[in-house]
């Protein structure tokens, strides 16, 4: 699960429907995460960098919420283990009519 948010995030960033302020957000989170300020300083050891995943969670989850809803559908979409996505024979299905028009038959 942890790896299919990280790939959907990872996909986000690169979708067009995303807009670019919005994208801004992982990498901030990403910078927070390797800076060596933070914005509670670390008293004891170890509970300085739980708050600093926290934090980076919060935002990245921050940005897929605001994601637009069908760009994170496509983000979403599961994956085999040799990691090729599967597609949904709904989206491989084309609805629409057909006629038949014969040789001696002009239209005009």
């Amino acid at each position: 699960m942890i790896f299919q948010f990280l790939r959907a995030i990872w996909r986000l960033l690169f979708d067009p429907r995303v807009p670019l302020l919005q994208k801004l957000i992982p990498v901030a989170a990403l910078l927070y995460l390797i800076s060596p300020f933070d914005l509670r300083p670390d008293f004891i050891l170890g509970l300085g960098l739980i708050d600093d995943l926290l934090i980076t969670i919060i935002l990245l989850t921050l940005f897929i919420v605001l994601s637009p809803k069908e760009a994170i559908a496509d983000s979403l979409k599961r994956t085999d283990k040799t990691g090729t996505e599967q597609h949904d024979e709904q989206h491989n299905t084309i609805e629409g009519s057909a006629r038949r028009l014969d040789e001696d038959t002009k239209t005009e």
